[in-house]
């Protein structure tokens, strides 16, 4: 009796949240595309990648095919050396110098020829043709054709907030991100009073010397410009951008985290 009462009051509860609020809006499936990537033989060893990207950049189900000349006697062969990977965003691969250079690097983990394999992506939106690396038994780079068809981005109106709490300073940043991963028309507010605007900040990864690029793979964005130059920076991922994403704030030698979404 009681359990049948408990049941009857649920379904009452769920009735009256689902006519106050609405029912809850059905969970959107993440965008994949079939990847592919073919480097051709450099030195003794050449590579064919399969799988899949997911939105936002996330190389999946990798398949590696390594193909091998065998040095003297002209004989070669190929061999599955890496099947189903889900691999491990690292950008501390090589001190960050290939993220530098605009990739993420990927760890594809031990293959089945016992050599350590990485996969070197674009840290951007992938296009129809991109240029990817592999690194495998050769122990260094190789570079060949990659291709996704592009996998479309969040866009349209975005909001970040960041805050000095204890002297009750808070900042906002307001603008449109247009593809790829491009704000538009920042504003920035702080407690409400509008402190500057750039209606199109102009990538600049040169800002503190390539640091948050190259340790965080966040691209710097002047939000606010004047005759002088740049006031207000936000640094926000490479990588396509979520529903809500984090960045940062800075100004002179002010660095607040940012809290961001699209509006």
């Amino acid at each position: 009796m009681v359990r049948k009462v408990l049941a009857a009051v649920l379904a009452a509860l769920a009735v009256l949240v689902v006519a106050l609020f609405g029912a809850a809006a059905p969970a959107s499936a993440a965008t994949t595309s079939p990847l592919t990537c073919t480097i051709p033989l450099y030195g003794y060893y050449g590579y064919a990648v399969s799988g899949t990207v997911t939105d936002p950049n996330l190389p999946t189900g990798i398949t590696v095919v390594t193909s091998h000349i065998v040095a003297k006697v002209h004989y070669s062969y190929t061999y599955t050396a890496v099947s189903n990977v889900t691999p491990v965003l690292d950008n501390t691969y090589a001190s960050g110098y290939y993220l530098g250079r605009g990739y993420n690097a990927w760890n594809l983990g031990l293959g089945s020829d016992h050599a350590q394999y990485w996969l070197l992506l674009p840290s951007t939106t992938m296009g129809g043709a991109s240029v990817g690396q592999i690194v495998g038994p050769a122990g260094q780079a190789s570079e060949g054709n990659c291709t996704a068809p592009l996998l479309p981005g969040n866009t349209g109106a975005f909001t970040c907030s960041a805050a000095v709490v204890r002297n009750h300073v808070f900042y906002t940043v307001t603008g449109t991100i247009v593809a790829p991963e491009n704000p538009t028309r920042t504003v920035v507010t702080r407690n409400g009073v509008v402190v500057g605007s750039n209606a199109q900040p102009v990538l600049d990864n040169t800002y503190g010397g390539g640091y948050w690029l190259t340790t965080y793979g966040w691209n710097s964005w002047p939000v606010t410009w004047t005759a002088q130059g740049a006031g207000y920076w936000l640094l926000i991922p490479g990588l396509t951008l979520s529903r809500s994403f984090s960045g940062l704030l800075t100004f002179g030698s002010l660095q607040l985290p940012a809290t961001c979404s699209f509006t």
